[in-house]
């Protein structure tokens, strides 16, 4: 339920109402979908596809307003959500025509979803190379991870470095507690490799390969 220690809706995942959990739901029914296919498991594959599909058009009956071109983490216009913006823009749930309009809202100026930590910016990151703006990735990574680079740090850590900043929303929690070895905020590393660099697999188990750099001003 952790979606990131930015997201607002952490501690209280009201289970089944809240947009970013049920389109991460979505993903994993149609991931599951894509393997049950590829291993020839074409029962379980349309049966997985029925759901995500279904699933997916209550998300967007529930929880996306196409006049505003956003998603809301709540029925009825409630709580704007960046994050459910992000991944529905990552995962494909959202409409060719407005996704542009919808990421862009979702970033801002800032590049960043409201606060969100290294944790989720792995998503944006992969959204702004769906979208092809390469070039702001860039810009994004220089503004948040550098903030380690700033101090002589080698390694990722669990909370950007930006003085008087707190986005852990568990009681007790400080940012003097936060780990500097942490996995999950090295999404720079995947990112180059995929849209920078540019190696993409055009077939499942990379069978056939794209490598097509974007530069991105580097």
């Amino acid at each position: 339920l952790v979606v990131d220690w930015g997201y607002p809706f952490v501690n209280n995942p009201a289970p089944g109402e809240l947009a970013t959990l049920n389109i991460i739901y979505y993903d994993f029914l149609s991931s599951v979908a894509h393997v049950a296919n590829g291993i020839g498991e074409r029962e379980a594959a349309a049966r997985y596809t029925r759901l995500a599909d279904t699933l997916g058009e209550t998300i967007q009956r529930t929880f996306y307003a196409p006049d505003e071109q956003r998603y809301y983490e709540k029925p009825g216009r409630q709580s704007p959500s960046p994050f459910a913006g992000v991944l529905a823009v990552q995962y494909g749930l959202a409409p060719e025509a407005e996704r542009a309009a919808i990421f862009d809202w979702a970033v801002g100026k800032e590049l960043r979803p409201g606060k969100a930590s290294p944790w989720f910016m792995h998503n944006v990151l992969e959204t702004f190379g769906l979208v092809e703006r390469d070039e702001d990735a860039i810009a994004s990574m220089k503004r948040y991870w550098g903030t380690f680079l700033s101090v002589g740090s080698t390694v990722y850590w669990e909370l950007w470095n930006i003085p008087g900043e707190d986005i852990h929303p568990l009681p007790g929690y400080t940012a003097e507690m936060g780990g500097q070895t942490i996995t999950y905020s090295s999404g720079p590393g995947p990112f180059v490799v995929r849209h920078i660099l540019g190696v993409q697999p055009l077939a499942d188990a990379y069978t056939r390969t794209l490598i097509a750099p974007h530069f991105a001003g580097l």
